[in-house]
Order: structure tokens, then sequence, then C-alpha cells
């Protein structure tokens, strides 16, 4: 959550339509910690940035896939759209001031297995996952 909060300003909103909030609540929000939400994937692409002084307008494009635990089903959904940002620099730290989201398309679908994912290791969330659990470079 740390982490995601440090992206903020003190005094910042999120517009994601159905909600709409300050940066520590999207952090905060409950969804982040959901034992329903089994795997997300969140690519960003292309970025479009005005900057003027200490105050940038910026469009960015995302894809986030999401898998979902909905019952006893399993539950993939596609998403693509693009962050409307207004980022400034608050005491030399850039931050996110506002951030409107706009969707560009959504597809959700029962998730269909793939037999070739067993032969790879498994990915897991913090702080389980070996992007934490590894040693430091140099270190055994």
């Amino acid at each position: 959550m740390q982490g995601i909060l440090d992206c903020y300003a003190k005094e910042s909103t999120n517009d994601y339509g159905a909600f709409i909030a300050s940066g520590a609540e999207f952090a905060a929000r409950p969804s982040r910690q959901s034992l329903n939400n089994v795997a997300t994937n969140h690519l960003l692409g292309q970025s479009v940035i005005e900057l003027a002084g200490d105050v940038a307008l910026c469009e960015t494009y995302f894809r986030a896939i999401t898998v979902e635990r909905i019952d006893e089903d399993l539950r993939q959904t596609d998403l693509a759209g693009r962050y409307l940002d207004r980022v400034e620099r608050l005491e030399g730290i850039w931050q996110l001031v506002e951030r409107v989201v706009r969707m560009d398309w959504v597809s959700s679908q029962p998730v269909q297995g793939w037999a070739a994912m067993s032969r790879f290791g498994q990915g897991s969330r913090w702080p389980d996952d070996l992007v934490y659990t590894r040693a430091e470079p140099g270190k055994p």
C-alpha cells in the first residue's frame, strides 16, 4: 500500500467511474487484498506527456487482466483504457494530483485452462513471490 500511496499528492483524486476517491483511499481499497482476486497483470502502453513547468498532463494507455474467484468458478476480465493524469512537482517530488480513467473496452469470460502452464513455476503475491524472497545480487 505504501508504494502506491507515495505516488499521490496528499490532496489528490481518482475517478474510476463507479469508484471516486482520494489517492489514499485508492491505495487502501479492500479489493487489493481480496482473496477472491487470484491474479492480476497490468501493462502500461504509450504515454503522451505535456509538460509546463511543474505541471504535466499525461495520457497513458493500459491493459489489465484479472482472474477472480466468483463462488466456485474462476472468471477472467480483460480491460483496456487510458489514464488521464495531472502530475505536479510538489516540494521537488512528482506526484499524481488527479487521475481520470476512461475505459475503451472490457470483456469477461470463464477461465480456460492451459495445460502447458503446469510446466512453469507459479507466480504469487507479496510477500511470497520470488521477486521478494530471492537473495540480493552478490549474496548467497
